[in-house]
């Protein structure tokens, strides 16, 4: 429980995160002195006549809007749909605002769901389009969304066109696929501020590769095409450019997702011409937050199932008369399940990552062996892409430090190798089946150099793919590393705990704006081991930090039994905090044994309440777990 020293430290000095968000809002918020007409009627027409006239819009109705053409901001507007349920929709076909340069867009209590950028997919061998920002494209802008649902929103760049055979015989090459970024919000240099906002199903995906033509057969006959490159897929939730900068207060990013793309196939060639190779497949980065370059500031704010896919590898062309088969092409890798940082700089405070993952791609299966007299050998198959940071990854020239957050069952896989391909006769061998790729990093990775991720008063446990840690992690001190199997990342000052259990529990709504995983044992060490010096005076539910703070995002306090008597009846309640725990009873101490009170507990308000009836001269009640 909260002591007064632990209360005096709250109420003595001004948060760091209040003061930053306090300074933060007062360079994102724009003076609004007209206020516009309201949204009367929830039509598209009705909002986008209210938002040509700029100031502060408001709602009188409820329901949903689905805009047919994007909504450009091109003056200071903010958007309140505070009193009514209201929410704006692109019908999953077009992308629902776009912020100017230099503009303030402030929205409020509304939900933007089905954003789409959808990039046109190419033809005869041309390119897929590249596209960003399914829900918001924030041109430089200043941006701030207040308790908004931001879900179902999409990027999905366009599939590269195939190839067809060129006047000189030989097959044309495959398009490469359209990259995606930021499946809900592309941030293009400008300020972005999220505070009580829920990111959930947001998704990036790229385009395929386009084949590559066959070489044609007349003649000496022409060189196959190759395949085109899978598109890259980055930041399911948000994409983060140089110059631009995003702070992220008690916010929730869940089951937001990436997935690059599949390449294109190479075009077989015909006669004397040689196979075209395979296209590369795309790489997927972060699920959550993707940060190139700009400035990340995460506070107060949960990463939950998130995840990343890298894309399949293609598999590769059977070998011609008797050669061998082709060997197939290595998966696609993936990056950073909930944040991927390269280039810029990522600060996070109280904040909890749990079960994101990253997944490299399948490789693609070896080709056969061609057929003719003894048979050639199969070609081996691809090897799967690697799986970097399931929690955080940091890459070149990137910085991360994550003060008082908790990292747990978060998971890296690398993608599985395929199968090497068939003999083609007597003489041929089967092909090797393809390496797995690396699995680095399950909770956090870093390819930054050194001093580049440091972790100070964090937790990082249970990693069920990857172990905790990937790369040099630099220990800023009072730190947890934990996996069951021993992986643990090793930790290096005195104040931190390698390879001791902290005893946490799933997450759960253990009060507080967000999802927590809370400290559920008196015997974990992350109890008043943290370093008061570089702690905030509460924890991410905003509970005051008692005593010595806590390791991790959760600040563990004991739950507290409260007894009244009433005529003829004992009353007993605790908060509705501290979950799982059983109410017992015995008439005497010491007891001979605990007896569990059978009346059921109710909610009231905030507590669990049990009302029992007086039938002894004394009765002694606890909370067990």
């Amino acid at each position: 429980m909260a002591t007064l020293k632990s209360l005096a430290r709250v109420f003595a000095r001004p948060s760091p995160a209040s003061l930053l968000i306090s300074l933060l809002s007062l360079l994102l918020a724009e003076p609004i002195a007209v206020w516009a007409a309201p949204v009367a009627d929830c039509t598209e027409d009705d909002l986008r006549t209210a938002l040509s006239e700029g100031g502060t819009v408001t709602f009188n109705c409820s329901g949903a809007i689905t805009v047919s053409n994007t909504i450009v901001i091109s003056s200071n507007v903010v958007l309140d749909g505070t009193g009514q349920t209201a929410s704006i929709s692109g019908g999953n076909a077009v992308r629902i605002f776009t912020v100017n340069p230099g503009v303030g867009f402030t929205v409020k209590n509304l939900t933007l769901t089905g954003g789409a950028a959808t990039g046109a997919s190419g033809t005869n061998g041309t390119a897929g389009t590249s596209v960003s920002g399914g829900a918001i494209y924030n041109n430089g802008g200043m941006v701030s969304l207040v308790n908004c649902q931001v879900s179902t929103n999409k990027a999905a760049g366009g599939n590269g066109g195939d190839g067809i055979v060129q006047l000189n015989g030989n097959g044309g090459s495959g398009g490469f696929g359209g990259s995606a970024s930021g499946g809900a919000i592309f941030n293009a240099g400008g300020a972005l501020l999220l505070t009580n906002c829920a990111f959930s199903g947001n998704t990036a995906r790229g385009g395929n590769g386009g084949n590559g033509a066959a070489g044609a057969m007349s003649g000496n006959g022409g060189n196959g095409g190759n395949g085109g490159n899978g598109g890259s897929a980055s930041g399911g939730a948000i994409f983060n450019t140089g110059g631009g900068t995003v702070v992220s207060y008690d916010c929730t990013f869940s089951g937001n997702s990436v997935s690059g793309a599949s390449s294109g196939l190479g075009g077989a060639g015909n006669g004397l011409g040689a196979d075209g190779a395979n296209g590369v497949p795309g790489n997927s980065l972060s699920g959550g937050i993707c940060n190139e370059s700009g400035t990340i500031t995460i506070l107060f704010s949960t990463f939950y199932g998130n995840t990343a896919a890298g894309g399949l590898g293609g598999g590769a062309l059977a070998g011609a008369f008797n050669g061998p088969g082709l060997t197939g092409t290595a998966g696609g890798n993936a990056s950073g399940g909930g944040i991927f940082n390269q280039s810029g700089a990522l600060a996070m405070t109280n904040c909890t990552f749990y079960v994101n993952s990253v997944t490299g791609g399948k490789g693609g299966n070896g080709g056969d062996g061609g057929t003719q007299g003894f048979g050639g050998r199969g070609g081996n198959g691809g090897a799967g892409g690697s799986g970097t940071g399931g929690g955080v990854g940091n890459a070149a020239d990137g910085t991360v430090t994550a003060v008082n957050c908790t990292f747990s069952k978060n998971s890296a896989s690398g993608g599985a190798g395929s199968a090497g391909g068939a003999s083609g006769g007597v003489a041929g061998n089967t092909g090797q089946t393809g390496q797995p790729g690396g699995s680095n990093g399950g909770r956090i990775a870093n390819d930054g150099g050194p001093l580049a991720f440091t972790l100070k008063n964090s937790i990082v446990a249970y990693s069920s793919s990857g172990g905790e840690g990937s790369g040099l992690i630099t220990d800023g001190g009072n730190n947890i590393s934990f996996n069951s199997s021993g992986a643990g990342i090793a930790l290096t000052a005195s104040t931190s705990f390698t390879n001791r259990n902290p005893y946490l529990g799933p997450i759960a709504n253990n009060g507080g704006p967000t999802l927590t995983a809370a400290i559920i044992d008196t015997s974990s060490a992350a109890i008043n081991s943290g370093n008061d010096a570089v702690c905030l005076a509460t924890d991410q539910r905003h509970v005051a930090r008692s005593g010595q703070c806590d390791i991790g995002a959760f600040e563990f306090e004991s739950a507290s039994l409260t007894v009244a008597r009433q005529t003829g009846q004992i009353v007993l309640s605790w908060t509705t905090g501290f979950t799982g725990y059983t109410l017992q009873s015995t008439p005497i101490l010491p007891p001979a044994s605990w007896a569990t009170v059978t009346n059921p507990a109710v909610v009231v308000g905030t507590n669990y309440v049990v009302t029992n009836n007086v039938e002894e001269a004394s009765r002694f009640y606890r909370l067990s777990k």
